[in-house]
């Protein structure tokens, strides 16, 4: 029985001297830096309370509010703010005998500019990029604050070429070839932040057919001379100008675009020879611009002449030629 009352004596004690405590206990003090202190939406803050203390220098416990419906625990701890604003962010602060401390600061979070990572060009005619093609430009961008593509609302070009437009996706050709553009975009997120960039592409000339001529010389053949066969007025028919589809402009009309040749863009880059005698088939002579045989039986001669232009036909992989022939006398 005397152990029993010792027991609770002691009991009594003991709670008589923490609420002694308790009484006396000083409230401890909240305190938090955070890094960086003007973060962007979608970047990471480090929020670091350390500096936060306990007169009596005892333990705390930390309870974060940071305003945006996100709670945490921790004395250190990370957050990341969806969307830009202006954040209140409490931390409390709570000693072992349950006394609190709170501080509220204000946490400014600027609107990241989107990010292009991306401009395609893609020609919906054929494979290179020729005046009057049907151009599909597209741009790849993101908003950092939210990595998603729904945010980037706006998307406005300027094709180079005095003309405009907007999209994510557009089409758009060019009328005349032979030349370079510089195409711009600029997009614009959903809080109105905007960014360009640039892309230049080189649009051809219209890819046409060449054409093959051929000169005899001399005028007058008779077995034993010397015939010279000349290609070389052979020409390109690529043209530096050319109609849009759906566009009510003729570019061929136009003073500025009279569909000359685009000299040292375009041209012949290939010519084969061929002969057929009297009473026999067809022959290959030669390759080259000019030839000269020398026939040794009379009758009619018919000689054919075929040309390459400079296109490579990248769709094809057999580049073509374009052919004429052209019938000759051979007197004795």
């Amino acid at each position: 029985m005397k152990r029993r009352l010792a027991v609770l004596g002691l009991l009594g004690i003991g709670l008589f001297l923490v609420g002694c405590c308790a009484l006396f206990n000083k409230p401890p003090i909240a305190e938090f830096t955070f890094a960086p202190v003007s973060p962007y939406a979608g970047e990471t803050v480090l929020f670091d309370a350390s500096r936060s203390h306990d007169p009596e220098g005892k333990g705390l416990t930390y309870s974060w509010d940071f305003g945006d419906g996100s709670r945490g625990e921790g004395k250190t701890l990370t957050h990341v703010f969806a969307d830009d604003g202006t954040y209140s962010v409490t931390l409390t602060v709570k000693d072992r005998f349950g006394a609190t401390d709170s501080i509220t600061k204000f946490v400014e979070v600027r609107n990241p500019a989107p990010e292009i990572l991306k401009i395609n060009v893609k020609d919906l005619n054929g494979c290179r990029i020729e005046a009057g093609d049907m151009l599909e430009f597209s741009v790849d961008a993101l908003d950092p604050a939210s990595i998603e593509m729904k945010n980037i609302v706006r998307a406005s070009w300027n094709f180079g070429d005095g003309t405009v437009g907007e999209g994510t996706v557009i089409t758009h050709c060019y009328c005349r070839g032979c030349r370079e553009y510089t195409v711009v975009v600029t997009v614009t997120d959903d809080d109105g932040a905007q960014v360009s960039a640039s892309t230049k592409i080189y649009v051809y000339p219209k890819d046409g057919a060449p054409t093959a001529i051929i000169e005899i010389m001399p005028s007058e053949i008779h077995v034993g001379d010397t015939v010279t066969l000349d290609g070389r007025n052979s020409h390109d028919n690529d043209l530096i100008c050319v109609p849009c589809p759906s566009d009510i402009r003729d570019c061929s009309i136009s003073p500025n675009c009279d569909g000359c040749y685009c000299s040292g863009q375009d041209r012949i880059v290939g010519w084969r020879w061929y002969i057929k005698k009297p009473c026999h088939d067809w022959e290959f002579l030669d390759y080259g611009s000019t030839l000269k045989f020398v026939p040794n039986t009379p009758g009619s001669y018919f000689v054919k002449l075929e040309v390459q232009d400079d296109d490579e036909k990248c769709c094809s992989p057999c580049p073509q030629w374009v052919g004429v022939v052209v019938q000759f006398e051979v007197l004795p």
